[in-house]
């Protein structure tokens, strides 16, 4: 009986030192939903939101992309380890951020709007998902509701949330600071455009439901772009499922992973993405080319930013007001594609010939 207990004893120390602090439940994820007013599709979504949140404060932002098994509308299933990790104590100490966990739906519920079962994909062959599109502008949502540090915004999901992982980044590469893609596939051509981005992803070596040479193949094409951030975990001897609860395989535990993400940062000023749909409001933006006046109507009352970028990321206008409708002459700026920033909800790319 004591050898049994001192067995057991090694087993529970082993475990509390792989596990970093108790994870909360599906209690404590507001249950939420979006629509979106072009499709009128409905998307329902779990957030945490940081305990003694203080909007002073920026937070870092963490969605997670489930597996094809938790498709459904019932905002419950796609509540597990892979973003329950991210809320529990320990990391919320050191690391308070909010975490966005997306429930898809039906046969529209394919993150990557490719077939999971196929692995690698060539991107420019298929549309965008509407479940993908969706998770983007819920997460602009949270960016308007809450005050969320826009140079840390990071991705992870698993199987097909693997795979919209990566699709994430390939569709939405200036949104991005750092992701974690796990037993994903995705596009090899489309590496290029994320060289730069640190990105840690995990594939059992023996996995019988996708093939672990899909990620393989991802991580050698951003090392042939010249990518100086990207880490492989092979996990050996492990097939499909390398997230589950318990001892040893469980790749959310892997020591120095949460601090690694959490370290990632990128420019503000590069954190601009135009293909947002700009459908939760009503702002209205018309640039005369002949003169390079822009007017703008349609804002709330209240402040209002506006910032101009050029291609670079580096700001040429920037401005305040409390006017719903204003015009501003933009003669003076260099000529070429710039982004326009209206607050944080409103992005638009114009032309300054």
């Amino acid at each position: 009986m004591k050898k049994f207990n001192k067995v057991l004893i090694i087993i529970c120390v082993s475990f509390l030192s792989q596990n970093p602090g108790h994870a909360t439940g599906i209690s404590d994820f507001l249950n939420l939903s979006y629509t979106n007013s072009i499709t009128g599709t409905i998307m329902n979504y779990r957030l945490f939101v940081p305990k003694g949140y203080d909007n002073r404060n920026e937070y870092p932002l963490i969605g997670f992309l489930h597996g094809v098994g938790e498709i459904n509308q019932n905002n419950t299933a796609q509540v597990s380890v892979g973003c329950t990790f991210w809320a529990n104590d320990t990391i919320q100490s050191n690391h308070p951020c909010f975490i966005v966990a997306p429930n898809s739906y039906g046969n529209k519920g394919y993150w990557a709007n490719a077939n999971w079962w196929e692995g690698n994909y060539l991107q420019d062959k298929i549309t965008i998902s509407e479940s993908l599109q969706n998770y983007i502008n819920i997460i602009e949502l949270v960016k308007d509701q809450y005050n969320i540090d826009a140079s840390r915004i990071y991705s992870t999901g698993l199987s097909m949330g693997g795979g919209g992982t990566w699709a994430t980044l390939t569709r939405f590469p200036d949104m991005f600071a750092a992701a974690i893609p796990i037993s994903g596939y995705g596009d090899a051509t489309k590496m290029v455009l994320i060289k730069d981005i640190p990105i840690w992803t995990f594939h059992g070596s023996d996995d019988d439901v996708i093939n672990v040479e899909t990620t393989r193949a991802l991580v050698n094409a951003l090392k042939n772009a010249g990518s100086k951030v990207i880490k492989y975990t092979e996990m050996i001897g492990k097939r499909h499922v390398i997230w589950e609860n318990g001892l040893g395989s469980n790749v959310y535990f892997t020591p120095g992973l949460a601090n690694w993400l959490f370290a990632q940062k990128k420019s503000i000023e590069a954190n601009l993405n135009p293909n947002v749909y700009n459908e939760r409001t009503n702002i209205k933006v018309y640039l005369n080319q002949e003169t390079c006046f822009l007017a703008v109507s349609g804002l709330k009352e209240g402040q209002n930013d506006l910032t101009i970028f050029d291609e670079t990321g580096i700001v040429r206008y920037k401005t305040t007001t409390n006017d719903t409708n204003f015009d501003i002459d933009l003669s003076g700026i260099s000529k070429g594609i710039c982004i326009l920033k209206l607050n944080k909800s409103y992005i638009k790319k114009i032309i300054l010939k």
